[in-house]
């Protein structure tokens, strides 16, 4: 059921380009931080690292991304390797985002996941990149609007007809979707709880308060991508001071 909706998650994404425009942001913030590793927490399906991964390929010399997640969906990491293997790269054991193996370095991305965290765990995930000396940058699609809290029938329609094509397929997946609609009814109510909990861009300012003196925020709402993201980047104060 997990990987159903992790994949459904990386389809959408992709087919929609929803996160386009969003690689510039990281590619900045790699610059700064004198990196060229990404660290992707909480990949699910992949989600949208494969295209962004396509666009900084491009511009940035040995250049790599390291998908991770508490519960990796390796059928669809083995995928996002195998259709880029020169820089696409994964881990088949569990990644906690909240103590990430000291390993695991380079720019951490948080794509759409960062809701699923209370403030408390949320505090614990930016304080072990603080710790860890590392860089992070977290896309938020979740928005706490009205129109987005109602869209619960919209995305079982979306799911319903995005089912068969979902790739690496599972046929027990049309099971539990057309005949005990699991699947969709677990992924529609899924979106709308994401958009109850997102932060807005005060409750981020909140969370990362209590660091003033070592790393550098810098909260926005994006509007390089298709659709508006909420957008939190972290980085040790010291690159930001040598980036400007």
């Amino acid at each position: 059921m997990r990987d159903a909706g992790t994949t459904y998650l990386q389809f959408i994404s992709r087919k929609l380009r929803l996160h386009e425009g969003l690689a510039p942001v990281i590619g900045e913030l790699m610059e700064r931080c004198g990196c060229t590793t990404v660290v992707d927490l909480c990949s699910g399906g992949a989600g949208p690292v494969i295209d962004i991964a396509e666009s900084l390929h491009k511009r940035i010399g040995g250049f790599r991304v390291v998908l991770t997640d508490k519960f990796p969906n390796l059928p669809a990491f083995e995928a996002a390797q195998a259709s880029h293997p020169e820089y696409i790269e994964f881990e088949a054991a569990s990644v906690d985002a909240l103590h990430v193996p000291p390993a695991l370095t380079g720019v951490r991305t948080v794509f759409n996941g960062f809701h699923h965290f209370s403030p408390a765990l949320a505090k614990r995930m930016l304080g072990n990149a603080v710790e860890a000396g590392q860089c992070i940058a977290i896309f938020e699609l979740s928005e706490r609007r009205l129109v987005n809290i109602l869209s619960f029938p919209l995305i079982l329609l979306f799911v319903l007809l995005a089912i068969p094509f979902l790739r690496p397929f599972r046929w027990s997946w049309l099971l539990f979707t057309y005949l005990i609609p699991i699947i969709p009814l677990t992924i529609a109510w899924d979106g709308v709880v994401s958009h109850l909990r997102a932060y807005s861009t005060d409750e981020l300012h909140s969370l990362t308060s209590q660091y003033p003196e070592t790393y550098v925020w810098r909260i926005a709402r994006s509007r390089g991508a298709r659709i508006p993201f909420t957008v939190l980047t972290g980085m040790p104060k010291l690159s930001a001071d040598v980036s400007r």
